[in-house]
């Protein structure tokens, strides 16, 4: 259980230091397919604040809802077995469950390799024709188609 324990710890937090480089992949994939002149950032990160910062402190309370429901033992008696199939539950079962859709989810994740590098070279190019004060090349419609059928090879 300790090296579970460890283990999700630290695996998580490996997640958690990464989500802010993939949602900024996001925002340039989004700029690029839809030849925004700006980038949607501030709604993606304020969208992932919305859904994750209540869940953040809610699980703490729910955690201890469900602990407390559990710890109606007499003292001087041995461990509850109920109370220990709840901290089971808890420390293992969810967060193996949460992991595993968490894999399903990011399977679908297709922003990476050849496909990633042309958009941050599309939006690198976007950038310095918006400071060179000229608006072709990147947002040409055989670049997006391109992008397009990559995308497609890819899935």
């Amino acid at each position: 259980v300790g090296f579970f324990a460890i283990t999700s710890r630290v695996l998580t937090e490996c997640v958690c230091r990464h989500t802010p480089m993939v949602l900024s992949d996001l925002v340039d994939e989004d700029k690029v397919l839809n030849m925004r002149p700006k980038t949607m950032s501030a709604m993606v990160m304020g969208t992932n604040a919305f859904f994750t910062k209540p869940g953040e402190s809610l699980a703490p309370m729910l955690g201890w809802a469900v602990l407390n429901s559990g710890s109606a033992n007499t003292p001087g008696q041995g461990p509850d077995p109920q109370l220990q199939k709840l901290l089971f539950q808890c420390l293992v079962i969810g967060p193996f469950l949460l992991a595993s859709l968490q894999l399903i989810l990011w399977t679908r994740y297709n922003l990476k390799g050849s496909y990633l590098e042309k958009i941050k070279e599309l939006v690198t190019q976007r950038d310095v024709e918006g400071a060179s004060g000229t608006f072709e090349g990147a947002w040409a419609p055989t670049n997006q188609t391109a992008i397009a059928h990559d995308e497609a090879k890819m899935n």
